[in-house]
């Protein structure tokens, strides 16, 4: 109960608005191979957990390596010393020290370390959705920014810093929450964080009117609300058949004085997408034993950027998840797989639960840009949902 009680005050205090900074804006387009290496130096100021490049980088690679035994975090965290022989344990501090390798030192390497998670500061995603046999008809766009890098791929943005890497092997990773003690506890509109300190939490921004290119086909949008909180966008009716290989999506935005500066990311479009699961509806039984492989037929075409991304989540979303998976594989491997190490640390899905955190597959494609140390996503996405079940004892 109390750990859920300080994960509901976190996820609560992410979405407190306050301002922001100038413009200057350098675009990272996506025009690389997915498995290549094209860094972009994050803002010192922020934590350690943003990257910026090209599709395949950015969808995360964690370095430094450290054992991190129970990391303190109780009984309902599992314990590393029950996993599996020759797995690595990451250290996910937002400082990771002088002995840690800094990822824009890593020259002509085409592999970095260890996958992890995205954490932009801001988002703009693009994703026609698909629940059962068919497609939606239209696509939904989610217009995300923060003055702070957050994870957006559950029920609600949370900040990476409330979390830390368990296990990192193959083509995935594995969070779990880190419980930290501040003594007197954090205001509302703050996060307690590594070292025990109070952090201010991450607030929306508004980066001004922005427009939404298909091709020759344009969507507008203009921030809602009042001065004070001018940061919720409406994109309607975009119709999915927009989302296509062979048209470029463009997100363009304006600025907005003391927030977000103008920014321009253009990136290539998904079609459909077809994942070989148990069922129409995506339902993944993980396998404690022999691993979970997820196959899918590989697109022809230009697949240049193209990755496939797994994100699991668990828990209610009236707190951020109690557990992450996240997996990403270039589209043309064919198949990635889920270590049976790390599903076996996984709690128990599946069954009745009240609003739980969404899970999905998606094959995707990303775009970058660096509005001044700040790195906004553009991702364009075929997101498919994904049911997870494990460890079901009786009817739960």
């Amino acid at each position: 109960m109390m750990r859920l009680v300080v994960l509901l005050a976190m996820s609560l205090g992410a979405l407190v608005a306050c301002g922001g900074s100038d413009p200057s804006v350098d675009v990272v387009a996506d025009t690389t191979a997915p498995d290549a290496v094209d860094t972009v130096e994050p803002d010192p100021g922020q934590p350690g957990d943003v990257g910026a490049g090209d599709g395949h980088s950015d969808l995360g690679r964690d370095i430094g390596i450290d054992s991190i035994g129970d990391g303190g975090q109780g009984d309902d965290v599992p314990d590393a010393s029950d996993s599996v022989q020759d797995t690595e344990y990451l250290d996910q501090s937002g400082d990771p020290g002088e002995d840690v390798p800094d990822p824009t030192d890593a020259g002509d390497s085409t592999e970095p370390d260890q996958i992890r998670q995205p954490s932009p500061h801001g988002r703009v995603q693009v994703a026609v959705y698909k629940a059962g046999s068919s497609y939606n008809d239209r696509a939904q766009v989610d217009v995300e920014l923060y003055d702070l890098p957050m994870r957006m791929d559950a029920f609600g943005a949370y900040s990476p810093e409330m979390y830390q890497v368990w296990l990192a092997e193959g083509d995935c990773v594995q969070y779990f929450p880190v419980e930290y003690a501040c003594n007197p506890p954090c205001d509302w509109d703050k996060l307690c964080v590594s070292g025990n300190r109070c952090q201010a939490a991450a607030s929306r921004q508004s980066a001004g009117d922005m427009t939404l290119r298909f091709g020759s086909t344009s969507f507008e949008s203009k921030p809602t609300g009042t001065e004070d909180n001018p940061y919720w966008y409406s994109f309607d009716n975009v119709d999915a058949g927009l989302v296509d290989p062979a048209t470029t999506v463009t997100v363009a935005a304006d600025g907005f004085d003391g927030r977000y500066g103008a920014f321009e990311i253009p990136v290539g479009g998904v079609g459909p997408a077809e994942f070989f699961l148990d069922d129409e509806w995506g339902t993944l039984d993980l396998d404690d034993e022999n691993g979970n492989e997820i196959t899918w037929t590989v697109p022809k075409g230009d697949l240049n950027g193209m990755v496939v991304e797994v994100t699991i989540n668990t828990g209610w979303h009236g707190a951020p998840p109690a557990a992450v998976i996240y997996c990403v594989k270039p589209v043309s491997a064919g198949s990635l797989t889920i270590p049976a190490s790390i599903a076996k640390q996984m709690p128990p899905m599946g069954g009745i639960g009240l609003f739980q955190h969404m899970s999905g597959i998606a094959m995707s494609r990303s775009g970058f840009a660096d509005v001044q140390g700040r790195t906004v996503q553009l991702h364009v996405a075929r997101l498919h949902n994904l049911n997870v079940t494990h460890n079901l004892e009786g009817d739960l």
